[in-house]
């Protein structure tokens, strides 16, 4: 669904290419970053945009502003560097490496692929993300593959994970030992993490005049799977609103990424349900807009109210 990438400094200014052919390729290397991207840099990347000429310079500096905000920008960092899947090369890289340029090569120093920066449409990691933004998931697919196919790559690199799911409380609560809630499966398999990252969860139940009962029983089932099951490095929050207001207000079911995706699905959490998918599930993977952003804080202010919240206990030093 994403791919971290590096830029070469040298390859920014496309210096091969006439005037209309470096605006149309630096737009579609901000839109890859945009839309399905991590771009990782070095502290030569910012040298290397202020060097570029005014149009070029522009648009880059107007990305850098955007990917800061959304989270999709990482830099200087030299370990994330050799993380990335994707490198784009400028020409004089194959002339240096001695390798014929076909537009893709096999860059052995970062262990990932290379792409002249011109030839985005020829990489096997940018067709591979492309093509998964949107699809189905087949009846009796494992859930493992499930999680590699839709959310591994998200999950690694978010700081913040926001689930809106109507019914994720109702599938809490009516979990089997053997075929665990969706909730129970994600958090079994959210990898640890170095650096803090958050998970919210939104969902409501249906009162049916037994508001506080419902309402205890969902907080008690959430606080025992979360403190179960939760990994090192997350904090939690649970919020709880009534059926109705998502209902009427917000039935969207997904996952969002910071600010920068959503996964949305037609079946919710259920899609996790295990261990192998029990109907066809439709998702689509898309950048967040801020539109988007707005309706979901106008309904988490005015529906929903904060029922619990997790914070890792602190380790003692020895």
């Amino acid at each position: 669904m994403i791919a971290r990438f590096t830029v070469q400094p040298e390859a920014l200014a496309l210096s091969h290419l006439d005037t209309a052919l470096r605006l149309s390729n630096t737009d579609l290397v901000i839109r890859f970053w945009r839309e399905h991207g991590v771009l990782v840099v070095t502290d030569s990347f910012a040298p290397a945009i202020c060097s570029l000429p005014q149009s070029q310079r522009k648009r880059w500096k107007e990305a850098v502003a955007f990917g800061l905000k959304r989270r999709q920008f990482f830099g200087p960092l030299p370990s994330l560097v050799r993380q990335v899947q994707l490198s784009l090369v400028s020409p004089d890289w194959f002339i240096a490496k001695g390798i014929e340029d076909t537009g893709t090569a096999a860059d052995e120093e970062l262990g990932c692929e290379a792409c002249r920066i011109d030839c985005l449409s020829l990489s096997e990691v940018v067709k591979g993300v492309w093509g998964k933004r949107a699809g189905e998931v087949p009846e009796h697919t494992s859930c493992d593959d499930i999680w590699n196919q839709c959310f591994s790559n998200a999950v690694q690199h978010a700081g913040t994970i926001t689930i809106m799911d109507r019914y994720a409380g109702r599938g809490i609560l009516g979990c089997r030992s053997e075929r665990r809630s969706g909730f129970h499966s994600l958090l079994d398999r959210l990898p640890k993490k170095k650096y803090p990252c958050h998970l919210r969860l939104y969902t409501g139940f249906d009162s049916e005049g037994r508001e506080n009962e419902l309402d205890s029983a969902v907080v008690t089932a959430v606080q025992a799977a979360v403190e179960h099951l939760l990994p090192a490095g997350y904090t939690f929050t649970l919020y709880l609103a009534e059926d109705t207001a998502f209902r009427d207000k917000f039935h969207y079911r997904y996952l969002r990424f910071d600010q920068s995706w959503s996964l949305r699905t037609d079946a919710g959490l259920t899609i996790l349900e295990g261990p192998d998918l029990w109907r066809r599930a439709a998702y689509n993977f898309d950048p967040i807009s801020d539109e988007h952003l707005q309706a979901e804080n106008r309904f988490t202010t005015e529906f929903s109210r904060l029922a619990y919240e997790y914070r890792q206990p602190a380790v003692c030093a020895a």
